[in-house]
């Protein structure tokens, strides 16, 4: 949660979602808030809901899970990107070493002023600039594009006054790690839900729980990315693995917003006020 200590067991960078779980229960406690939850999770954190409502039903009185991360995906979607859906522990320590080390050494700095407009401009009026690049390609530039992005993309869906805060959280040490952290926690996190089978249908018994889903037709970037298509193959699995979600309370239902990606279901107004309404 935050800043806070790391959990006492495992890894300093491992939270995994029994950590998070217990975590969100501390902090609830400290609030004098007990019981009568109504829990809402995005994408992981719909494992955190789920574990907390089978750790503890009694506390709970209905859940909304928006777009969210089915522990099957462990076998069926392994990632390809600078931070990796799902990488095995020794994976994630030399991300994060690799991540100290660019960090320290202002190489981070220069990558992401190579990222750009400036310098690509540059380098079409003199092309032996391409050579910079494909050394920090190699280097690892891909994080500093995806800083970059982030902020192009994401950036504008926050106020004026939050918008700087995005960026410099975006642009810095402990937030590059906490998102490669949190990453390499999920592989855990998905590890522990299929050992408890928590998939099991009805496992919610009658729990009053809302299934709200992206646009098949989008895929996990649409309504964030222009032009962006689910890949179908992958666009199945992902919707099948919400209509199991369905199946975990007699009493589930599921709401499909049109246009919506994953990300866009929080960040683009017009998506998020159709999963507001559910």
């Amino acid at each position: 949660l935050g800043a806070s200590p790391p959990p006492p067991k495992g890894k300093g960078w491992l939270r995994r979602v029994d950590d998070i779980v217990e975590g969100n229960r501390a902090v609830l406690k400290a609030m004098g808030v007990k019981d009568h939850l109504i829990l809402v999770g995005h994408s992981t954190s719909g494992m955190h809901v789920r574990l907390h409502t089978l750790l503890h039903p009694s506390e709970v009185a209905g859940a909304v899970l928006i777009d969210t991360a089915h522990e099957g995906q462990l076998d069926h979607l392994e990632g390809s990107s600078v931070y990796n859906s799902y990488p095995p522990a020794h994976v994630t320590d030399a991300k994060l070493s690799k991540l100290h080390l660019l960090w320290h050494t202002g190489m981070f700095r220069v990558m992401r002023f190579c990222s750009g407009q400036a310098f690509w401009n540059a380098c079409t009026w003199f092309p032996p600039l391409f050579l910079t690049l494909r050394l920090l390609d190699y280097l690892g530039r891909a994080a500093a594009k995806g800083v970059l992005q982030n902020e192009k993309i994401l950036g504008p869906h926050f106020s004026p006054e939050n918008r700087q805060r995005f960026t410099d959280e975006q642009f810095s040490l402990e937030g590059m790690g906490g998102m490669i952290a949190e990453h390499g926690s999920q592989r855990a996190s998905m590890e522990y839900m299929l050992s408890l089978q928590a998939m099991r249908p009805r496992k919610m018994g009658t729990l009053p729980l809302l299934i709200i889903s992206r646009d098949p037709k989008k895929g996990a970037a649409g309504g964030l990315y222009p032009n962006a298509r689910g890949d179908p193959a992958r666009e199945g699995q992902h919707q099948s693995f919400q209509m199991e979600q369905v199946a975990l309370s007699e009493a589930g239902r599921r709401v499909v917003v049109q246009g919506a990606g994953h990300g866009s279901l929080l960040f683009v107004k017009q998506h998020a006020v159709e999963t507001a309404k559910g």
